[in-house]
């Protein structure tokens, strides 16, 4: 499917999902109180005691969470936070926005922690803004196409709702869909209110999508090339080693002497073509290589270990083996397996994919910003909150 076909498909099914939904009336709820604290992981939560016993229902795991919707005059009661063109965004959508973030509030004071939630609650309403806007010009868009889009669409926009409640159920270890719905009342959502948002957000990043990209297609290789050239700190190439090592215990001969000649014999056999992983399993079971394993310890400068040994590491080529290094207790032989030296990464095809992928992401920002920010303009736009 063709990417604007694709994205238009998205947009038709939102108009069918919005039309059959919008009979129906959602689970409603109060906002958060103005100072009341956030849980924290391993902390309770503070809550009112309950007019009657809570039935016995399976805990959900432990998650930092915004307060619990309140009752009001014993009512639960909607609460719209702003309009687009006067389609409503409910309190309990913010609420499901908040959550990735709740942890930016951890460690704060009461009064820093109301303060960075009253931002949090501002960025995240205007995202929801955003989309509304996005979605109110995608809508239009659907009156031109035919009716057939609408199946399609709504399969792809199913398949993306039962992947994410899959993947919400596998992250919070919910057994059940009692216990996914228990696990989003605790944020004041609903199972079809969180599927509302989920295919509005979906669908207006698909059309955006579809808006942007086919204009970033081609970033030409002038562009590419004075990238790498003005930002050079991006591509620069620390030393690097991957390396093996055999350490001959100088206690285990009669004299030092008799230990370096057994270290070189050693080394002379790796010259010759043996394993050295073999060869170091054989010397420490016979009680001569005091190391547990090959692998050298350490890659960057700074890092080798024992510190005696970076100079000899860092001088070798990949395949080559050195020594005997000569320390206190004994001798080192080692192999270079990988070697990174020092530089700049050539400007080849991996770096330019990785430049071109960049530009694109920066210039659709951009875009995205241009779009959005005419369609705001345009648009009837009311903050209740």
């Amino acid at each position: 499917m063709q990417p604007v076909r694709r994205g238009l498909m998205l947009l038709a099914l939102l108009c069918a999902v919005w039309s059959c939904r919008s009979s129906q009336k959602p689970r409603l709820v109060s906002p958060p109180l103005p100072g009341q604290k956030i849980q924290v992981p391993g902390q309770p939560v503070k809550t009112t005691a309950p007019s009657s016993a809570r039935s016995q229902k399976p805990e959900p795991p432990p998650i930092v969470t915004l307060p619990p919707p309140t009752l009001a005059d014993g009512e639960v009661v909607v609460k719209v936070i702003a309009y687009v063109n006067n389609v409503p965004i409910f309190e309990s959508e913010l609420r499901e926005k908040l959550v990735p973030r709740l942890r930016e509030l951890e460690g704060l004071s009461d009064s820093e922690r109301e303060r960075k939630l009253k931002q949090l609650r501002q960025e995240e309403l205007e995202k929801l803004i955003e989309r509304e806007v996005v979605l109110d010009v995608a809508f239009a868009r659907l009156k031109q196409l035919p009716a057939k889009i609408l199946e399609d669409l709504q399969k792809e926009a199913s398949r993306e709702f039962e992947r994410r409640v899959k993947q919400m159920k596998e992250e919070y270890k919910l057994k059940s869909d009692d216990q996914l719905n228990d696990f989003l009342g605790q944020m004041g959502m609903t199972l079809a209110g969180f599927r509302r948002s989920l295919e509005r957000e979906f669908i207006a990043v698909e059309f955006m999508r579809n808006l942007i990209f086919p204009k970033l297609q081609h970033i030409p290789l002038s562009e590419i090339r004075a990238y790498y050239e003005t930002h050079p700190e991006e591509f620069t190439i620390q030393d690097r080693v991957k390396w093996q090592d055999i350490f001959i215990d100088a206690s285990r001969f009669p004299s030092r002497l008799e230990a370096r000649q057994f270290a070189e014999q050693s080394l002379q056999s790796l010259r010759q073509g043996a394993d050295f992983v073999t060869l170091a399993q054989q010397l420490r079971e016979s009680g001569y290589n005091a190391l547990l394993g090959p692998e050298g310890v350490g890659e960057k400068p700074g890092e080798i270990r024992p510190a005696e040994l970076q100079t000899a590491v860092f001088a070798l080529d990949p395949g080559q083996v050195g020594g005997p290094v000569e320390v206190p207790g004994g001798f080192h032989i080692i192999k270079v397996v990988e070697r990174t030296r020092a530089g700049r990464k050539p400007l080849d095809a991996e770096v330019q994919n990785e430049i071109r992928n960049k530009l694109m992401g920066l210039l659709a920002n951009k875009e995205y910003r241009r779009l959005v920010e005419d369609m705001k303009a345009k648009a009837l736009i009311q903050r209740l909150d």
